[in-house]
């Protein structure tokens, strides 16, 4: 296996409208482009990986598994690093695996990106972290691609996002649509990213910039409920409930004379 350090910078939006796909890939004159280029749909999964204590999580480190261009990768990250960031570049550390490949598998690879990523030196035993991570939360992800192309030889990816967040400790979901704007053309575009984004917001207000990193924004969403929840959720299902039933019996066609 070979792996590779990654720099990127993209923006991630929470979509708010059922238009906003339709809308953007119209609009290429607004954004400043010549033409949008429609890729295959692509289903993925991304997984994140901790310890049972967390300990991964309270380190800083943040570990997942995600499909990218046919391929599999287990990637070391910040937990810290904000999602959304137009202009700065982020480092990830990115290891090519097979499909059903565990990270303990890879472990010396993931403590050398571990270690190059991470300036301090951790008082946690890696090795044994890595071999006890199992998987805490899973992101299932239908995806419709777009390709934006300039003259000016400025790229840029769009994907459009249906994803549904599953938290395996607590065994709740959400679901959300999303769309991720990547950056695909050489360092001296990323001011014309940045423009291309402005006016993406600017033009289409049916998405909203997400400030929060899809491994917390999926902790946050999908944390237990407390009591009050519980029971405010229990009586709104009871009276869902009660109103299908009263529905039902009102019916004409389920009536007997």
């Amino acid at each position: 296996m070979i792996s590779s350090k990654e720099t990127n910078a993209s923006m991630h939006y929470d979509v708010i409208q059922k238009n906003a796909e339709k809308k953007i890939i119209s609009m290429f004159a607004q954004l400043s482009i010549d033409s949008f280029t429609s890729e295959n749909k692509v289903h993925y999964f991304i997984t994140y990986y901790d310890t049972v204590e967390n300990l991964l999580n309270r380190a800083g480190i943040l570990m997942y598994k995600t499909y990218e261009n046919g391929s599999y990768y287990i990637k070391i990250d910040r937990i810290g690093i904000s999602s959304t960031s137009s202009t700065n570049r982020k480092e990830v550390f990115a290891h090519k695996v097979e499909a059903k490949d565990t990270p303990y598998i890879h472990s010396f690879f993931l403590i050398n990106g571990i270690s190059n990523l991470f300036s301090t030196q951790f008082s946690i035993d890696l090795e044994h972290v890595i071999k006890s991570v199992i998987p805490k939360i899973t992101i299932e992800i239908e995806s419709s691609g777009y390709k934006a192309f300039s003259g000016t030889g400025f790229k840029c990816h769009l994907a459009f996002e249906k994803c549904i967040y599953k938290n395996l400790v607590t065994k709740r979901k959400h679901e959300n649509d999303e769309l991720v704007v990547d950056f695909q053309a050489p360092h001296k575009f990323l001011d014309e990213f940045s423009k291309f984004c402005t006016q993406l917001e600017k033009y289409c207000k049916g998405i909203i910039p997400k400030n929060e990193r899809r491994y917390l924004y999926a902790t946050r969403l999908t944390q237990p409920l407390s009591k009050d929840a519980k029971n405010k959720k229990f009586k709104k299902e009871k009276v869902k409930k009660e109103k299908k039933k009263k529905e039902k019996e009102l019916r004409p066609e389920d009536r007997i004379d």
